[in-house]
């Protein structure tokens, strides 16, 4: 949602980005969790919530980022988040042969990718191959390609409980570190939010739940909702859009300092 350097210089703070792309809250606590663990500080931190987050499974393709948390298996709340995304038999197996944990998630050095390339007698016939899984230069500027925008069908959505959970936890282990939360909206097309049938109604509830918690919630101003332009996609702004959105934001902050 923002360009960081653009939001370090308008707000004289030294920001970092602890996300990663389509996370949930799951993944978002314990990147939280170690992070902390590790001995780093912060003063605040700006947390995004809205209805994608809030029903992660749904919203996004990968919402919980299991191969990153494999070498942490020993740290019990590391174990304890994976086990909502593994099966019985994944957990059996890999708590007794740790090395098998890498297999499934090893797109390069599995045993399957070895066979191929050896098959192709390393001929690289690949942009993966070419990069050993980096982006290729044949990806350059896809993602500020626009999207159709026209929204075809209304539906209704919900949160998951696990979501709201680990919400909650985020929130938890900020107040134990005497962290402050800032929430914020990030801009959605306001094409897209008219195709939500319960929109309001949902993110009533989001303000309800951070209110009890004393958290200020920054929702983004109405002009770069209703700008195509600002958009790659319904809900992913594109760098006109951060370089709109990113001084809209810097000021909410200064202003909620003072």
């Amino acid at each position: 949602s923002f360009d960081m350097v653009q939001l370090n210089d308008l707000t004289k703070k030294a920001g970092i980005n602890l996300g990663a792309n389509g996370s949930g809250y799951v993944d978002n606590y314990l990147v939280l969790h170690l992070f902390l663990k590790n001995n780093n500080k912060i003063n605040t931190l700006f947390l995004q919530v809205d209805i994608y987050s809030l029903n992660s499974k749904n919203s996004f393709s990968n919402a919980f980022h299991t191969y990153q948390f494999l070498p942490y298996w020993r740290d019990s709340l590391i174990r304890k988040g994976l086990e909502t995304f593994l099966n019985k038999k994944e957990l059996f197996i890999w708590n007794y042969a740790p090395p098998i944990r890498y297999f499934k998630y090893n797109k390069y050095f599995s045993p399957k990718e070895i066979v191929r390339r050896f098959q192709l007698r390393h001929s690289y016939n690949s942009p993966f191959d070419k990069t050993f899984g980096g982006p290729s230069n044949d990806s350059k500027g896809v993602h500020e390609q626009q999207d159709n925008f026209i929204v075809k069908s209304s539906q209704k959505r919900d949160f998951d409980e696990l979501d709201i959970k680990y919400l909650n936890k985020i929130i938890a282990i900020c107040k134990e570190n005497n962290i402050k939360v800032i929430a914020y909206k990030a801009p959605e097309l306001f094409t897209r939010q008219q195709s939500i049938l319960n929109y309001k109604e949902l993110n009533d509830q989001i303000e309800y739940l951070l209110s009890n918690h004393n958290i200020p919630y920054i929702k983004p101003d109405t002009s770069i909702e209703t700008t195509d332009g600002y958009f790659t996609n319904p809900t992913h702004l594109s760098e006109n859009g951060r370089k709109a959105f990113t001084p809209f934001f810097a000021e909410k902050i200064i202003s909620i300092g003072k």
